[in-house]
């Protein structure tokens, strides 16, 4: 936690210079989590996609937030765009634990059989 924290405060500082870096706030986002603070996580992961929605990455750490956080329909709507933009590792999305809330959704079964 205490890692977290440390991450946290540096992330806030690189992101002061680089407000429009969507991947800092995928870092920031995870990092307000790990700290006990949420609900302030999810909002920046959130930005992160607005930031940049095309990207993969952003798309996919935010619905393993979204997932573990239990916003099921989110976090599938998340992987549904990460996949489209390009994220296309299967076996990942088979076995990432912080997947597992959103496992067994049809939804998510048809992401995995259309991939």
């Amino acid at each position: 936690r205490a890692q977290y924290a440390r991450a946290l405060d540096a992330v806030e500082t690189h992101m002061d210079l680089n407000p429009d870096d969507a991947r800092a706030a995928t870092i920031r986002a995870v990092a307000l989590c790990r700290v006990g603070r949420q609900a302030e996580g999810l909002e920046w992961g959130h930005r992160a996609v607005e930031i940049d929605p095309e990207d993969a990455g952003v798309r996919y750490n935010v619905a393993c937030l979204c997932s573990v956080a239990g916003e099921v329909d989110r976090a599938v709507e998340l992987v549904q765009g990460a996949v489209a933009a390009g994220f296309g590792n299967r076996e990942w999305l088979e076995r990432d634990p912080d997947l597992t809330a959103i496992r067994d959704d049809p939804r998510f079964q048809a992401i995995l059989a259309d991939m």
